[in-house]
């Protein structure tokens, strides 16, 4: 609850507006009654008119002044909840951006968004309650409870022993919806993972025909989400039925009494009496009633509440140091590794052991290895999306851990394995790099990286719209636009993730010669599957198991490499593996 109410002092101003609303709606509906007593009592026998008007004007003054009261009442609970929900979701999502992958994949990107919409939602749902009820309920079960005392207290005792019957009744329904609340959530995760994983995967279900499968997985996850929801909603709409029900019985038990004391010789009590009783009655059971709907949602919200919390308490591995560099006057142009290993949260062996070398600006330094040899953890290294279990990474002689992030990682420019776009146009994906780059700046980087021709042969050119994760483009396409997004920065280290995978030979041997034109300034580091993409390198380290255990120029390793050898061997034809045919 901590939470919520952090994020409600945020709204202080309607906080008191609330207070003030609900002053009038309670003066209203505790007035009401007591008008009507008076009315039915000292007006109506008597034919009194000027009396019975003179009520009537206070019963449509005290009406207006509820009316007024509820519409208050409602702005300031909607707008409070809205506001919290826009505040929470804002939070939720700068604090996922900080998130490193090992934070990203201990919490599970279903899970995330669940969090970031459903339980957020849910306590929006609480706060809008709360607002309504957390104060008028008591302040009317109090007063109301008063003013039965002094109307009718003959009647006071059934109204003393209703309200304990409620109040467990309710402590019943919270007891059996919080555990119920905690699986739907859990529940909910695994819809969304399920659903999100057959969305994503959509080409190799169908590929490998697995629809069926996967309706059934979903079918799955969906009927233990459905049978979990179907529970909690029994109890909550089995909750306002058994209710009046039970009021019902107390209010026809009541009137039993009531009418033998008023028709008996000695009556204490008045038709007026009671009348307003019996509103009072209404008013202190249901307002029993209306409270208890937030102790019914209070289980889901501390659900949602604790799994928000922990995202936004979530202590990020990767963050800036106290007095982190944010500018260097003088940059040298060099990157270092010195000594580094590192290894997973959670595995045993180091996936890079002892990694040492050395580049200035200009050189480009290529990494070739077998599968998980650790060149792309190595790479990831440098923007310090993970950090170094032993060693040093340095720039400028400076390492990157005292580095400010946004300085670091806009000092470098990442093309990763994957080429991802996000919805917009051509240029907006390329301006990703650089938010504020010119028409030419563009241009430029798009000439640079060998997407320009393709960009103008589409109908709107670098106006034409890119599609949810570039679905609407083929593989190369979206790497070289990913390949200008970080031209555009112009970065002072340039890291290539196996980033030329999916162009043809041709665009590649293009690319390389233009990217050797504007990078003279710049550290290039080059992952890569094929040798053609990386034999012009300034230095070629080969990893196997996370070591260095080759480094040199293509015609170096030709020689002296046995490992290099056999992957040139099994890429490169006789003809290919002379040096001199490149």
């Amino acid at each position: 609850m901590k939470l919520i109410f952090k994020y409600l002092m945020r709204r202080k101003r309607f906080f008191f507006l609330n207070l003030f609303a609900i002053l009038a709606v309670a003066s209203a509906e505790l007035g009401i009654p007591l008008l009507i007593s008076k009315i039915i009592d000292d007006a109506l026998p008597n034919g009194n008119l000027p009396l019975l008007y003179k009520f009537g004007i206070y019963l449509a003054l005290v009406a207006i002044l509820g009316a007024i009261g509820n519409i208050l009442a409602n702005y300031a609970s909607v707008k409070t909840a809205t506001s919290i929900l826009v505040d929470l979701r804002n939070d939720v999502f700068k604090k996922i951006q900080t998130f490193s992958p090992e934070e990203m994949n201990e919490f599970g990107i279903s899970s995330l968004i669940t969090r970031t919409t459903s339980d957020v939602f849910q306590i929006l749902n609480f706060v809008s309650t709360f607002f309504r009820t957390a104060f008028m309920s008591p302040i009317l079960i109090a007063i109301s409870i008063v003013l039965i005392s002094r109307e009718a207290p003959t009647l006071l005792p059934s109204t003393l022993i209703s309200i304990p019957i409620v109040v467990i009744g309710i402590v019943i329904v919270i007891t059996a919806t919080k555990p119920l609340s905690e699986s739907q959530q859990l529940n909910l995760d695994k819809l969304n993972l399920v659903t999100r994983e057959n969305l994503t995967g959509v080409r190799v279900v169908r590929a490998f025909r697995k629809n069926k499968y996967e309706a059934e997985r979903f079918e799955k996850a969906n009927e233990k989400y459905t049978s979990t929801a179907m529970k909690l909603f029994r109890i909550m709409t089995s909750t306002e039925p058994v209710f009046f029900f039970f009021l019902n019985v107390i209010i026809t038990i009541t009137l039993f009494f009531a009418g033998q004391n008023v028709t008996s010789e000695n009556p204490n009590l008045t038709l007026g009496n009671i009348t307003a009783f019996f509103d009072y009655q209404f008013l202190v059971m249901f307002s029993i009633l209306t409270f208890s709907m937030l102790f019914i949602l209070y289980p889901r919200t501390i659900v949602s509440s604790k799994r928000i919390a922990e995202i936004l308490n979530t202590d990020v591995k990767i963050k800036n140091k106290p007095n982190a560099i944010s500018y260097i006057e003088k940059p040298k142009g060099t990157l270092e590794f010195k000594n580094v290993s590192f290894s997973y949260p959670d595995s045993e062996a180091a996936v890079l052991k002892d990694i040492s070398f050395k580049a200035k600006k200009g050189e480009t330094i290529a990494f070739i290895g077998s599968t998980g040899s650790g060149k792309s953890t190595l790479i990831n290294l440098v923007p310090r999306l993970y950090d170094a279990t032993e060693g040093e990474i340095l720039i400028d002689d400076v390492n990157v851990t005292d580095f400010d992030l946004k300085y670091l990682r806009n000092k470098v420019g990442f093309i990763p394995q994957k080429a991802i776009l996000f919805n917009g146009t051509i240029a907006d994906n390329i301006r990703y790099g650089k938010h504020d780059a010119t028409e030419e700046e563009v241009i430029e980087a798009a000439k640079t990286a060998q997407a320009h021709d393709f960009i103008l042969a589409k109908q709107k050119g670098y106006d034409d719209p890119v599609s949810e994760m570039g679905a609407n483009l083929s593989g190369g396409q979206k790497q070289r636009i990913s390949i200008a997004r970080a031209l555009i920065k112009k970065p002072d280290v340039l890291i290539f993730d196996d980033s030329f995978s999916a162009l043809d030979f041709k665009t590649d041997a293009a690319l390389r010669k233009s990217l050797n034109e504007v990078s003279k300034d710049t550290i290039t580091l080059v992952v890569a599957q094929r040798i053609t993409s990386i034999v012009h390198a300034d230095t070629i380290i080969v990893l196997n198991n996370g070591e260095i255990v080759c480094r040199g120029t293509h015609s170096e390793l030709m020689t002296s490499c046995k490992i290099y050898q056999e992957i040139a061997a099994s890429q490169l034809s006789e003809e290919e593996l002379q040096w001199e045919n490149y």
